[in-house]
């Protein structure tokens, strides 16, 4: 099974529970780069994180 790095928590996981930048809606990733400027669409976040 593949694995990933979360961006926000520097936690890895599988690929199945994480989600590109890409895939997010922009007003979600502006609200993101609010925190983590460095956010971008071809970094990964974790579903635990956005389900919070």
């Amino acid at each position: 099974m593949e694995k990933g790095i979360c961006f926000l928590t520097n936690k890895e996981y599988p690929l199945d529970d994480l989600v590109q930048g890409l895939s997010l809606k922009p007003q979600l990733v502006s609200l993101i780069q609010k925190d983590y400027p460095e956010f971008s669409s071809d970094k990964f976040i974790s579903l635990d994180i956005l389900n919070t």
